[in-house]
């Protein structure tokens, strides 16, 4: 796993920046800056059939994961459930670990609800886990934690088949099902069903194109710590829709630039506040595009340690366009707790915000001076 990253030199930056996407003026499937680990993000849709919401792809530079479709690239139905304590479950998905907990009020060990979104809830019914997500879709889990179906409303779901411990297929009620073929290294190389055939093909550990039965659909290239630093999507009719070409701080291991064939460059920047008695970070995204105005971002971040003595992001300030945005975030899950923004007004700051906001808000944040110091340029 040549991917050892620092955790590589990111620890030098300790996590100090925040989950803020930046989307350029025009997107190549979804596509982002996460600023929140200075990595690139993109999602990406192989099939047009029914069952497309559970085979969307998902990439990130920082990922270490390592799952069905490469490095760096993860799907829902790699998500997994598992029981971490009496009364408390663990889901680990792509990105993040989520923990609920027996409901208040309820059966112990029945209903499970997210430590920090009280509408994401886990029932146990019949030694099966049934999460409720949002809106009408729904994720089945057997008494081991694997995922079995996934609802996408009250009448339509897909099961998934597994063989030795390996998913083998998905399957619909009518009867519409797709087959999955694992090529040496154990990564998805085919998928097959009526109207599907979709190819996957690696250089390595690394997934570099995609092709169904109109030709190559998507084409990827990496550096050597598996960093996306090429893509290309390709129409039915294998015509280019759009390239992006990305430049990363090699040392560091951050993206820096993302360029598209549009014309468009999004330039990222990082700098650190050495006189702060707090953590204090700052980032800069600039977008330009031909015959277009340019797009100028700035993002504060400050961190606390927490009882573990764990650095985590207390506070961000994100300013775009006269317009401050403030969000405190949960030493735990590192959820957003509030958010406030602030409108320029000639020299002046006004919050707008409900009034349990206001009676909420920090009295230290109430200055323009204390929200934005005068170093950091508007």
């Amino acid at each position: 796993m040549k991917k050892n990253k620092s955790y590589k030199q990111f620890n030098n930056f300790q996590k100090k920046i925040i989950l803020i996407t930046v989307f350029s003026f025009t997107a190549l499937s979804e596509a982002s800056v996460n600023l929140k680990d200075a990595s690139f993000q993109i999602t990406h849709t192989d099939s047009n059939v029914k069952i497309r919401d559970v085979i969307d792809r998902s990439y990130s530079s920082r990922s270490l994961y390592n799952g069905l479709f490469g490095f760096g690239w993860c799907s829902s139905l790699e998500h997994r459930l598992s029981l971490v304590q009496k009364y408390q479950l663990q889901l680990s998905t792509c990105t993040r670990k989520y923990s609920f907990v027996s409901e208040v009020g309820e059966v112990l060990g029945v209903s499970y609800v997210n430590q920090h979104h009280n509408s994401d809830k886990i029932y146990k019914i019949n030694q099966k886990y049934i999460r409720f997500v949002n809106g009408q879709r729904r994720e089945v889990y057997n008494e081991y934690g694997v995922l079995q179906r996934i609802y996408l409303n009250s009448r339509q779901f897909i099961k998934l088949i597994y063989q030795d411990r390996r998913l083998k297929g998905l399957r619909m009620p009518e009867g519409n099902e797709l087959n999955v073929f694992y090529g040496d290294l154990g990564k998805v190389s085919t998928i097959r069903g009526e109207g599907t055939h979709l190819q996957y093909f690696y250089k390595g550990e690394d997934l570099v194109s995609v092709k169904n039965h109109g030709g190559v659909r998507f084409r990827y290239r990496y550096d050597r710590l598996h960093n996306m630093t090429f893509i290309q999507s390709l129409s039915a009719q294998n015509q280019e829709v759009e390239t992006r070409k990305l430049a990363y701080n090699q040392s560091k291991d951050w993206i820096t630039e993302v360029v598209s064939s549009n014309g468009c460059r999004q330039s990222i920047r990082y700098s650190v506040r050495s006189n702060s008695s707090d953590d204090h970070y700052v980032s800069r995204s600039e977008i330009n595009c031909q015959k277009k105005s340019s797009r100028h971002t700035f993002f504060e971040f400050w961190y606390k340690k927490g009882h573990a003595q764990n650095k985590y992001l207390h506070k961000l300030v994100k300013r775009q366009r006269g317009v401050a945005t403030e969000t405190v975030f949960d030493p735990v899950s590192g959820l957003p707790q509030r958010v406030l923004k602030l409108f320029k007004k000639s020299q002046r700051w006004s919050s707008h915000s409900s009034p349990e906001e206001q009676n909420q808000r920090e009295p230290s944040l109430k200055t323009k001076a204390q929200w934005f110091p005068d170093w950091l340029k508007f």
